[in-house]
């Protein structure tokens, strides 16, 4: 009787030591709800209420795209995604009627004749800025032509960033950036996020708070950090939900549209 209470804590180490153990990672969520995981090179993002979430492997360029309604979701890499962009928008002017055509023939005319101004980044720091969500916080001004573009709040140092491979999330942003440009170019030029300067700022530290300026100055967006701090997270997070069905870049689309 008195080897019991040994035999019963031999079996709960066993039973411990069988258990599968989460990875140390970093959860974010910000002013909007949305829900950030990261960890071993993985983001996992979840906006609030939109029944849909997505996993980006920093290391590989995988992106995969889920959606619970569904019950599908797909997963490519970068490129794969971009060609089902261009694709689908050359599929949306085909079924454009004339007069919607005759339009953008004119936006791009437009176009052609006066080519999308050259963006000038110029990155200026504002100094020490107040902690957020207890991460101290270096405050920056992000200017394009000379008029304010953003306002930044980073976390210098951040460890959230050894969790990723920064420069292959860069690449990502970039990609999709250049994708949309060559999707619509009659919209969209050269994005401010992508200059050398940008994104060398983005990689000093974490963005805890950021306001979006519009061109007359105004601001147009704001969100904040309120929570970043180190947990654990389970493997299967950023796992392919095996309950899904598996659909084409493609597909996956024209079923969320």
């Amino acid at each position: 009787m008195k080897t019991a209470p040994l035999t019963v804590l031999l079996v709960c180490l066993f039973l411990l030591a069988a258990a599968p153990q989460g990875d140390a990672g970093w959860v974010e969520i910000d002013a909007e709800e949305s829900r950030t995981l990261f960890s071993g090179g993985k983001i996992k993002n979840m906006a609030d209420n939109e029944g849909s979430w997505s996993v980006f492997d920093t290391t590989t360029g995988e992106l995969m795209m889920a959606d619970d309604e569904l019950a599908i979701y797909t997963r490519a890499e970068v490129d794969d995604y971009c060609q089902a962009i261009i694709a689908a928008t050359e599929e949306a002017l085909e079924q454009m009627s004339e007069q919607e055509r005759e339009l953008l023939e004119q936006l791009m005319r437009r176009d052609d004749e006066t080519p999308m101004p050259e963006v000038d980044v110029t990155v200026e720091s504002l100094g020490e800025g107040e902690a957020i969500a207890g991460h101290v916080t270096e405050r920056y001004r992000v200017l394009v032509n000379g008029f304010p573009y953003q306002d930044l709040w980073i976390a210098p140092g951040a460890p959230v960033l050894e969790e990723i491979d920064i420069s292959g999330l860069q690449g990502y942003q970039r990609r999709m950036s250049s994708c949309m440009e060559e999707a619509t170019p009659w919209a969209i030029g050269p994005t401010p996020e992508a200059s050398p300067d940008y994104e060398a700022l983005l990689r000093t530290g974490w963005v805890m708070r950021s306001i979006q300026y519009g061109g007359a100055g105004e601001i147009v967006t704001e969100n904040e950090v309120v929570r970043l701090e180190q947990e654990e997270i389970a493997p299967n997070e950023f796992e392919d939900p095996a309950e899904y069905r598996r659909v084409s870049v493609k597909e996956f689309m024209e079923a969320r549209h």
